[in-house]
């Protein structure tokens, strides 16, 4: 049965002036912590073996901290724009789950609020507010 992990980017910086929301990037002190957390929580996080994350830029750069830490296959970091558009459809989240390939047993997702809060909600049947950087571990 495949593990599942959640994670919300971490903090990115404030939008700018005609900056588009997809161009945030991750503020310094949030990288940082984020690491902690990797470290804190890295016997989980270790035996994931396929990402799929939201091609944002603050995704991008969490996806890429998580990825320098547990020496993930490049090749197994997707990058799908359904997640960055996620509209809370179960539907979208059981395509994405059909795209997997049937040896990967634990696939983290990386994205955005409010469906990332939605979906572990979903999954864990409780009330779950997935603060930025938040990791969750649930399986199918």
């Amino acid at each position: 049965m495949p593990h599942i992990t959640l994670i919300r980017h971490g903090i990115a910086e404030d939008k700018k002036i005609g900056q588009a929301d997809f161009d945030r990037i991750l503020t310094h002190q949030w990288r940082k912590k984020f690491l902690w957390h990797i470290h804190k929580d890295e016997e989980q996080l270790y035996t994931i073996d396929m990402i799929i994350c939201s091609p944002a830029i603050r995704c991008r750069q969490t996806c890429s901290l998580l990825a320098s830490v547990i020496n993930i296959d490049p090749d197994w970091i997707v990058y799908d724009n359904r997640i960055y558009t996620f509209d809370n459809s179960y539907d979208t989240f059981l395509e994405i789950l059909q795209s997997v390939p049937w040896n990967k047993q634990h696939i983290c997702l990386i994205w955005h609020n409010d469906s990332i809060s939605s979906l572990a909600s979903h999954l864990q049947r409780e009330l779950i507010i997935m603060k930025k950087w938040k990791i969750i571990h649930t399986i199918l």
